[in-house]
């Protein structure tokens, strides 16, 4: 769950366990999704942003992510 709320975090979103079973994504405006299987959360983020397209190549993001491991390493 913690490198999938890394990588929904560049987007404002987050993602969680609902019920042991599936997962809750949502947005900052209280929108959200349910989802039953980690594949699936990328197509609900795409709903989610209302019209936007989350790119899982964005350089943007890519440089997010090595910041998270980058900060992780230093604090370990």
């Amino acid at each position: 769950m913690r490198l999938a709320n890394g990588v929904l975090q560049h987007y404002g979103l987050t993602v969680s366990d609902w019920g042991g079973g599936s997962y809750m994504v949502a947005n900052p405006a209280g929108q959200n999704e349910n989802v039953y299987a980690l594949a699936g959360i990328w197509e609900s983020v795409d709903a989610l942003l209302n019209g936007q397209t989350a790119d899982p190549l964005d350089e943007a993001l890519i440089e997010s992510l090595e910041g998270l491991v980058s900060a992780r390493r230093t604090n370990a």
